[in-house]
């Protein structure tokens, strides 16, 4: 009897030793599948992307070369006209001063007056 259950458990231990087998392999064919589909959607994905990432990648750069160039004629042109007044502005010599006066609620008001400060000083109105 003892034998006998001695050889049932025996072939109990094989049965389970081969199903264990069995379902390794295929649990590790099953990974192998898996691995292989997402290999694949990356590549295609990847793939789908690099012509859009290209498009994206060059209407940034034209919009930043086209905004760079506007800058700088504005830049340029903003720095003509204050060259220009700075220099109509200009005197031989002195400085220009407008005199402002705080008021008693706190605000400021500026004269219609013009100082002049310098080797050829005058004392006159704006204009």
């Amino acid at each position: 009897m003892r034998a006998m259950m001695s050889g049932t458990l025996e072939r109990a231990v094989n049965k389970v030793s081969t199903v264990k087998g069995s379902l390794s392999q295929a649990v590790d064919s099953a990974a192998s599948r898996v691995t292989a589909s997402v290999d694949t959607a990356t590549v295609r994905v990847t793939g789908a992307m690099e012509p859009w990432t290209t498009r994206v990648t060059d209407v940034v750069d034209s919009a930043t070369s086209k905004v760079s160039g506007a800058v700088d004629s504005a830049t340029s042109r903003v720095s003509g006209v204050v060259d220009s007044a700075s220099g109509a502005l200009r005197r031989r010599t002195g400085a220009f001063d407008v005199i402002c006066v705080r008021q008693k609620d706190g605000s400021f008001m500026t004269t219609d007056w013009l100082l002049v400060v310098g080797r050829d000083a005058q004392l006159g109105t704006a204009q």
